[in-house]
């Protein structure tokens, strides 16, 4: 089990934990690292790639409406913007996650807000040096974090310059087609003005109408805007900040279903069944039922607390990932590796499918409001 300290109001890490933060303006470096036993699905979204490392246990990963199911050594790469959630599967799942600003792509890429990674390792895979080399890299990261000397801070900028080398070389991104609104500071307030009335409503009714009055601008700009900024519709944006609540709802045991749908917006419990079952792959039914004790202890620290770095069990997961790469050394590329013809297949269906949703979001806007 992992030893974790007293939870804190805000997850900022203690010395004692595996718990690293690094900013860096002049070099476009912005950054969390830590280590965190897994609970419940907590939904979120955030401008900051995610590679996550799955250290023990098992973990189910749901991202963009995919669901997967992890196991040690496993490395996910989740993208900006995109919804996600995890759920373990074992008692002590725990992972080692990195969030880096975008901001770190810059020089290397005209609109990094654009890039979107295809890595996600299986059984099969999970073997292959480009993922030993992630993970290995990642667990030497936190496991140098601490050493605060100048050549400690090199190193682990070296670090993450080698783990960024490795991501773009044997997971190259594509790039979406750009939706961005370059709009001035006044639109950019309103969006933050309509996406504070959100957090604040979700459980009413929402309009583009209401949301135009909110924002100052006609409801059919608004849509425009949403997909600009956020890149999904209104109506996705809507849907996630609802499901993030009802998740955290399905946790009592008190809550029926229904009144879960309908404290939190949902028209009624087809509409939810719908929503949750398209993000998470099961109903709300389906997810009660795989919630235990374990995981709603966790869910009671969940990012306030971290892993200990006295934690033995934690400190011996790190170190045989981050011994089973040499640092200095390339992998070889399997001769199994995804070539760059499948890759573009694989971009194609991707871009597939995100129309598709979007179509599908246009027509239930159309079939009953926004909600």
């Amino acid at each position: 089990m992992a030893v974790v300290n007293t939870p804190r109001p805000e997850a900022v890490g203690a010395k004692d934990e595996y718990y690293h933060a690094l900013r860096r303006p002049t070099r476009s470096i912005n950054l969390r690292q830590y280590v965190y036993e897994i609970g419940s699905y907590h939904y979120n979204w955030h401008p900051e790639v995610e590679l996550l490392v799955v250290l023990n246990g098992c973990v189910e990963v749901c991202a963009g409406g995919l669901v997967t199911t992890h196991e040690p050594g496993d490395v996910i790469v989740i993208n900006s913007y995109v919804g996600h959630a995890t759920l373990a599967h074992a008692p002590h799942s725990t992972a080692l996650l990195l969030h880096l600003d975008l901001g770190y792509f810059a020089g290397l890429f005209p609109d990094p807000a654009r890039l979107r990674f295809d890595c996600l390792s299986t059984g099969e895979t999970r073997g292959a040096a480009p993922f030993i080399a992630l993970r290995g890299l990642l667990a030497r990261m936190m496991l140098e974090a601490f050493d605060a000397t100048p050549a400690g801070r090199l190193r682990y900028e070296r670090r993450l310059a080698e783990l960024v080398d490795t991501l773009v070389t044997y997971f190259p991104p594509r790039e979406e087609e750009s939706t961005a609104v370059l709009g001035n500071e006044t639109r950019i307030k309103a969006i933050d003005r309509m996406l504070g009335f959100i957090d604040q409503h979700y459980s009413e009714r929402i309009t583009l109408e209401r949301l135009g009055r909110e924002s100052g601008y006609h409801p059919g700009y608004v849509s425009q805007m949403f997909t600009g900024y956020l890149g999904i519709s209104t109506l996705e944006y809507i849907t996630r900040v609802r499901l993030r609540q009802a998740t955290r709802d399905l946790g009592d045991p008190q809550m029926r279903v229904v009144d879960v749908a309908a404290a939190n917006g949902f028209p009624d419990v087809k509409a939810f069944n719908v929503a949750f079952r398209r993000s998470f792959d099961k109903s709300p039914t389906e997810y009660r039922k795989q919630l235990t004790e374990s995981s709603s202890q966790v869910d009671a620290t969940f990012k306030k607390v971290f892993v200990r770095r006295d934690d033995e069990a934690a400190t011996g997961w790190l170190k045989a990932l981050a011994d089973a790469v040499d640092a200095g050394a390339q992998p070889t590329v399997p001769a199994e590796w995804p070539t760059d013809d499948l890759r573009s297949l694989v971009g194609h269906a991707q871009r597939l499918t995100d129309q598709i949703q979007g179509v599908q979001h246009r027509l239930e806007r159309l079939a009953g409001g926004l909600g």
